[in-house]
């Protein structure tokens, strides 16, 4: 029993001491810590006010530098993807790295000196925030386009090279001219617009999310922090400065903002999501950047003169608890119903499908809104057994599962009958018991020959008309179905 209680004692003495501030380095020439990113607790770049790079590859224990590469500028933003590749931008241009900072390529030019604003999801897929626009690149920002992405319900509000884009995994947010933030469960492929009641931006603005739920704002022409608990919907002042706030960051329900550097030497921290502020960290300096490594527990802050600290500070998170799903048959379609418990730092729930219990894939995604019930209808299911599963995606990478559960549909053969006579070109099409969904209808000639296609959207057991144009003799109809199956029936028009 004696060593249980020692070795309880050592392990709560490690964790008290890794959740401190520590300092790490200093640059020799005192200069200003101008941009700094960190993808793992490992890894961490930071760029001065002298366009010197300093980076790290064993958590801060030693720092290499390397020359201002060509092309030279005070850089307004950086983000380092991994040890070798990064971005670093300024005046409406974007370079690229991927030798660890020795040599940039210019991979994006805007028509303004607006800096624009950088978030990679992964290697490859990111956006881009510029002239409030969102671009987006799928071949590890080589090339970017506002193809391919849903713009958000608001114009971008234009940056200072930091915080107008916040990412974890899926989930995406920008913050918006004259409004507040857009959220996308997604990555921009959808967005929500929620109420923002007590947030507006008119200035440059950082923001930053620890779940779809919890968000802090700061505004460049104001003193004080504003925070949301529920997504957006309502924003509430929980601290003020009394100067002009520089930096927020959030893990988990860990709230940090940087104030004034000019006449505040500290950074205020919050453990309770906004509700109470203590000075947590102090240099004579004042601080200047604030970041968090966004695939670890690792905070990174750097000073006007040029030094670093960092801050282990582990996210304890308490799993979801699915305490109820149920599969059940309407109509043609089946509706699942699951209940939650915790639903703490969660991002999203995955639903899975399966035909035999074993083997599932995902079918429908929705992002955690901070219920306790939610709900899905499956409008195009097997015949047969569908099994379901749900799958609860916590920030920071860990899933949960639900129990599995099993909903059978009992539905009679489909089928698809030409009615005869064609009449005008129209050829009747009979659908019987068949999936809703789109369907290829093609018209082949007894040669092979494609003679005409259309696509029907079918909803439900009726006639669907397939024009034929003025085609005469034999053909066969060839149905490409809803479910990717095929089959052909000959017709004489």
């Amino acid at each position: 029993m004696k060593k249980i209680l020692i070795f309880l004692l050592i392990c709560f003495l490690q964790k008290q001491i890794k959740a401190q501030w520590v300092f790490k380095f200093n640059t020799i020439h005192q200069q200003i810590v101008q941009v700094l990113s960190s993808p793992s607790d490992n890894v961490c770049w930071f760029i001065t006010n002298m366009d010197s790079l300093y980076k790290t590859a064993d958590g801060g224990q030693n720092w290499t530098k390397l020359p201002p590469a060509a092309p030279s500028f005070l850089p307004s933003g950086l983000f380092v993807v991994n040890s070798t590749t990064a971005f670093k931008w300024g005046n409406g241009s974007l370079f690229k790295t991927t030798d660890g900072g020795s040599s940039w390529v210019q991979v994006f030019s805007g028509a303004t000196s607006q800096p624009p604003v950088v978030w990679m999801k992964n290697e490859t897929d990111g956006v881009l925030a510029y002239a409030g626009q969102l671009y987006h690149t799928t071949n590890g920002g080589d090339a970017w386009s506002t193809a391919g992405i849903t713009q958000p319900p608001a114009i971008i509000i234009n940056s200072s090279g930091k915080g107008t884009v916040y990412g974890i995994g899926d989930s995406l947010w920008v913050a918006m001219q004259s409004n507040g933030v857009a959220y996308s469960p997604d990555f921009g492929n959808t967005w929500n617009l929620p109420a923002n009641t007590g947030l507006s931006f008119s200035s440059p603005a950082h923001i930053a999310f620890g779940s779809p739920l919890l968000g802090m704002a700061i505004r460049s022409n104001s003193s004080f922090v504003y925070l949301t608990k529920n997504g957006g919907s309502t924003w509430a002042t929980v601290d003020n400065s009394l100067g002009l706030n520089q930096d927020v960051l959030i893990n988990g329900s860990h709230c940090w903002y940087i104030p004034n550097p000019a006449d505040h030497f500290y950074i205020k921290y919050s453990a309770d999501s906004g509700t109470t502020w203590v000075q947590q960290l102090t240099d004579p300096a004042g601080f200047e950047t604030l970041e968090k490594s966004r695939n670890g527990f690792t905070l990174w802050a750097g000073t006007e003169t040029g030094s670093i600290y960092s801050y282990f500070d582990p996210i304890h998170v308490i799993p979801v608890d699915f305490s109820s799903i149920t599969a059940r048959v309407t109509g043609k379609s089946i509706a699942i119903h699951w209940k939650v418990e915790n639903e703490i730092n969660l991002s999203s729930y995955c639903i899975e499908r399966s035909a035999d219990g074993f083997n599932f894939s995902k079918v429908a995604l929705l992002p955690a809104i901070g219920s306790t019930r939610y709900n899905w209808l499956d409008n195009a299911p097997v015949n047969g057994n569908n099994y379901y599963r749900v799958a609860g995606n916590n920030i920071n990478g860990t899933i949960k599962y639900s129990a599995i559960v099993n909903a059978k549909l009992n539905r009679a053969a489909g089928n698809i009958i030409v009615c005869n006579p064609v009449i005008d070109g129209k050829c009747r099409l009979q659908f019987i018991n068949m999936l809703p969904g789109k369907y290829c209808i093609n018209l082949v000639s007894v040669d092979g020959r494609l003679t005409c296609t259309q696509n029907i959207y079918h909803s439900g057991d009726v006639t669907e008309i397939f024009n034929t144009g003025n085609c005469n003799g034999q053909f066969v109809v060839e149905i490409i179905c809803a479910d990717n199956t095929s089959f052909c029936i000959p017709v004489l028009l």
